[in-house]
């Protein structure tokens, strides 16, 4: 039995010029095709998470936009302030920080279809002065 010799078909290409982003038709004579993308990485999202000091409840939340809900969050490099972790389903990170510094953390988000996005966040925690007073940060 002979092996069939491959074929020198090229598919035709679609006329046109490429465009970046939202709904590209694909052409197909005598009719069209559209293609509509419907799914799109989730991304991590906080406005400037506050900062907070030593010694008093931490409280922030990380939310998720795109992709298909429910969704998943890791810190997956980086720390968190000492004393505080981060609730895998709900995006909060809370608890009571034990140490001051600044935090660098990047908290990875995954949809339920099992697409994921990044976001690089950074906390400061301050030591409270010792009369009192009120604390502004900036982000």
């Amino acid at each position: 039995m002979a092996v069939p010799q491959a074929s020198n078909y090229a598919p035709p290409l679609a006329p046109g010029t490429p465009t970046p982003g939202g709904n590209h038709p694909l052409v197909k004579s005598p009719g069209a095709i559209t293609f509509t993308p419907t799914h799109f990485n989730p991304v991590p999202v906080a406005s400037a998470l506050k900062g907070g000091v030593t010694a008093a409840a931490y409280s922030e939340t990380i939310t998720a936009q795109g992709g298909t809900p429910p969704y998943t969050f890791a810190m997956t490099s980086g720390a968190l302030p000492t004393g505080t972790t981060l609730n895998s389903s709900s995006g909060v990170i809370s608890g009571t920080p034990t140490a001051a510094s600044t935090f660098s953390f990047t908290i990875t988000v995954a949809d339920s279809l099992g697409f994921m996005g990044s976001q690089a966040f950074s906390v400061i925690i301050a030591t409270p002065s010792a009369g009192g007073g009120s604390y502004t940060f900036l982000a």
